[in-house]
């Protein structure tokens, strides 16, 4: 992955973070080793380079991706409080710099933790938020993420319909950008929901239908999911309706041998009780105590109550089905007493999201407030005080943009200087306060002229550019033209001129297609010769060139 946006990076650095993407969902041990290492060095950077923004700017943009890539990898982990640490710690920094695809995915996370603790309205909230960011810069996959945890929420409540509905269009949106390399992940796990969701709405036809499709790619579609032990045990629950029982008994094995091997896969609580269920209907009480034994102590671990719910729910059945009545009287008292805590911990849930809530709108709040001001300084940055038309910095960068796209596509590119004449007697004869008047009258004329094709600024003093871009001779002439008789129109009186009763400018023209080796001042200073020349003979007429050496064969004043 390339990172070019986040500015000039030393190669420590960009190693780091392309360990962070690597690792990313499949090692969060490492990708937190690799976060906490950019921090580190971002935090000690800025401050030692407070003074220089363009580097204090780049640690800021590594300091949000670290933040956000270390929540990612507690969310991994289901380790709450750090998740929205590090998340609400990123956000600013991720506002700040506009970083859409993850201020998309930091949304996602976050509608996935309320989703998590129940609070489905805010969850909707956030996946909203993250689609609006993810409009912002055409991002499929983040785009995609959004639209599958949307279709998860309706699957929750067993909307199947609906849950299908946003599984599509997960899918239609993740197939615009194939390239990500959690592109064909994505797929199969949002082919498998599908596939669950008319199962679940006892569509069978379609849904066995499907999950054959899924047998004919299995070894592709078990290579890549996201999780072999959950891809196994969905297998399991097709068969054991199929009625397949030697294919199911089989794949119950694989999935027990899947977990021996990767214990990580014990972290799929919600699978294994999916497949304990099928264990207690096929009479393996064994094997499914085994199983409840393995991840007790890790659903007491986990920061989820409703994973311990679902969990306890499952051993009451095995206690009912084996008759095991001490055991069942204290798994069903714990659940009992879980209920009533997760009824505490949802009111504080409530109240959790409303602070949260109410922090996030702070941040984004203060941060509109900052681009407000960064937009007004910019402008002023920009801006002559004066004439409120273009300065000359503005100018440079506007011109070699222009000059950029003409060279690029091949089309003429016209800068025009042109400048008051006898304005220095004219501030003589009625003063700098006419003289501003007049500068501001005449650039109330160019603000007139400007449109996606011309450009005007001033220049300085009583000087200004005006650049045409993609236009002939004949047109550039033509606006030329009638900018100077407009402004004799204006009749600006001027005694002290000694050639005409009014204000009057000259005007001098380059136009050219450019080429290898021209620069914008080229144009700039042919420009400016063809003008101081033209008036040392006459003023108040216009003198187009196209190149240097035509310079000296002006005869007409118009074009040569």
């Amino acid at each position: 992955m390339e990172f070019r946006d986040y500015g000039e990076l030393n190669i420590e650095v960009e190693t780091w973070m392309q360990q962070v993407m690597d690792n990313r969902i499949v090692k969060p041990s490492a990708v937190k080793k690799y976060c906490k290492k950019l921090i580190n060095t971002a935090t000690e950077t800025m401050q030692q380079n407070q003074s220089n923004h363009k580097q204090y700017s780049t640690m800021e943009k590594v300091l949000g991706f670290a933040y956000f890539y270390l929540a990612e990898a507690y969310f991994t982990e289901s380790m709450d409080d750090k998740f929205l640490k590090f998340l609400l710690l990123g956000l600013p920094l991720l506002e700040k710099h506009n970083s859409y695809p993850l201020l998309a995915r930091t949304y996602n996370l976050l509608g996935a933790n309320a989703h998590h603790h129940e609070n489905v309205n805010l969850a909707v909230e956030h996946y909203i938020t993250s689609l609006d960011y993810a409009s912002y810069g055409d991002l499929y996959y983040e785009a995609g993420l959004a639209n599958t945890n949307i279709g998860h929420i309706f699957y929750s409540m067993q909307d199947f319909d609906t849950a299908i509905h946003f599984y599509k269009k997960a899918l239609a949106t993740f197939s615009k950008h194939k390239k990500n390399k959690f592109y064909l992940k994505n797929k199969i796990l949002l082919d498998q929901l599908i596939c669950n969701s008319y199962f679940y709405m006892k569509k069978y036809d379609i849904a066995f239908a499907r999950f054959e499709k899924i047998q004919e790619n299995r070894e592709l579609y078990l290579e890549h999911s996201y999780s072999k032990f959950s891809f196994t045990v969905n297998e399991v629950v097709f068969f054991h309706e199929m009625k397949e029982t030697d294919k199911r008994d089989q794949k119950i094995e694989e999935a027990m041998d899947i977990l021996n091997i990767h214990k990580e896969e014990l972290r799929n609580v919600a699978d294994i009780c999916v497949l304990c269920e099928i264990l207690m209907d096929t009479k393996r009480f064994e094997v499914c105590e085994a199983l409840l034994e393995q991840i007790d102590q890790l659903t007491k671990d986990c920061d989820f109550s409703n994973l311990r719910l679902k969990y306890l729910k499952i051993k009451i059945r095995y206690c009912q089905e084996t008759e095991k009545e001490q055991l069942y009287f204290v798994t069903s008292t714990e659940a009992f007493h879980l209920m009533e805590h997760m009824e505490e911990v949802n009111m504080q849930n409530i109240q959790e999201s409303a602070k949260m809530r109410l922090d996030i709108d702070k941040i984004r709040k203060a941060q509109t407030k900052m681009q407000e001001e960064n937009r007004i300084l910019t402008i002023k940055s920009e801006t002559d005080p004066l004439t409120r038309l273009a300065n000359r910095n503005k100018l440079n960068d506007y011109a070699h943009e222009a000059f950029e796209k003409a060279y690029r596509n091949q089309t003429s590119l016209a800068v025009e200087i042109l400048d008051i004449d006898y304005f220095k007697e004219y501030n003589d004869a009625y003063g700098h306060l006419q003289g501003d008047q007049c500068l501001l009258t005449i650039a109330g004329l160019l603000k007139k002229m400007m449109n996606d094709q011309i450009f005007c600024a001033r220049y300085g003093g009583d000087e200004f550019v005006i650049i045409y871009e993609n236009m002939t001779d004949e047109e550039i002439l033509e606006k030329a033209e009638q900018l100077k008789q407009d402004i004799i129109d204006l009749e600006i009186e001027n005694k002290n001129s000694g050639y005409y009763p009014y204000i009057t400018i000259s005007q001098g023209i380059r136009n050219s297609v450019p080429r290898m080796g021209n620069k914008v001042w080229d144009y700039l200073y042919v420009a400016d010769n063809c003008l101081f020349r033209m008036k040392k003979k006459r003023k108040n007429d216009i003198c187009l060139v196209h190149n240097t050496k035509e310079l000296n064969a002006t005869t007409s004043g118009k074009t040569v």
